[in-house]
């Protein structure tokens, strides 16, 4: 991560957490940095309840479209990336990361 130019006060890795702590946790992500291929789904939509941003985009697959169907009923689609490459630009913009070389 730090080769991405990411500290470790950035990220966030995490053990299982199940109910009410589950969702504080989920609450206090400023992004969520979606798969591919084989979107969050059910982790997409929690994250969405507890008011957490989720950046995707949309692969061919039924399972790489869940993230960017529920941000577009939610009318959010600018955090719906076009390719990976737009993707990246996407993450870069959020995070205010230096441009993925």
């Amino acid at each position: 991560l730090a080769a991405a130019g990411l500290g470790p006060d950035r990220v966030h890795f995490s053990g299982d957490l199940s109910g009410d702590a589950h969702a504080k946790r989920c609450a206090a992500c400023d992004l969520v940095v979606d798969t591919d291929m084989f979107n969050g789904i059910t982790t997409t939509a929690t994250m969405l309840w507890s008011g957490a941003p989720v950046a995707t985009f949309a692969t061919a697959n039924n399972a790489g479209r869940c993230s960017a169907a529920m941000l577009l009923s939610l009318g959010i689609p600018d955090l719906i990336a076009r390719n990976r490459r737009d993707f990246l630009a996407l993450l870069e913009r959020l995070t205010g990361a230096a441009p993925h070389a």
